[in-house]
């Protein structure tokens, strides 16, 4: 047992680690043929370890999508230093041009999850529509600024 677990708190960034596995692997094979064992093999971990931190997958893919939700509001927030609304839309796709190869491999990690997760779980797929939205109202506010500035 680790120290962190006797503490009666269980390590960070063992949990960081298997989320960042889980968006890999769900990302890469799908939802429903993502297995706790898949996400305990990429993350040196026993399935036993992995199951302390999450019982399934689904119990990880809500921090899944909290881990992209955090990741494009700290996107949207560093864009945000530009009064230009033109300028961070534009950032936004330069970020989306630096990864354009890893998009046109496998898609749009959101997207794909969203569409993934509507097929095999319904409350899941609310949760990952509000990324869908946080994207699109933020794209959307900065046509909006865009039309007010002109």
């Amino acid at each position: 047992m680790r120290d962190s677990e006797t503490a009666g708190h269980k390590d960070s960034g063992l949990q960081k680690k298997l989320v960042g596995a889980a968006r890999h692997l769900i990302n890469e094979r799908g939802f429903g043929q993502t297995t706790m064992a898949m996400l305990a093999k990429k993350t040196g971990m026993t399935v036993r370890e992995a199951e302390g931190y999450y019982p399934s997958v689904r119990e990880i893919c809500h921090d899944v999508i909290l881990s992209y939700q955090e990741e494009m509001a700290a996107q949207f927030e560093k864009y945000s230093h530009s009064n230009n609304p033109r300028q961070r839309l534009s950032h936004y796709l330069d970020s989306l041009a630096d990864n354009a190869d890893e998009l046109m491999a496998r898609g749009c990690p959101i997207t794909n999850l969203y569409f993934d997760l509507k097929r095999e779980d319904r409350d899941l797929a609310r949760q990952a529509t509000r990324l869908l939205l946080q994207r699109y109202n933020w794209i959307s506010d900065q046509f909006v600024l865009i039309t007010r500035v002109e």
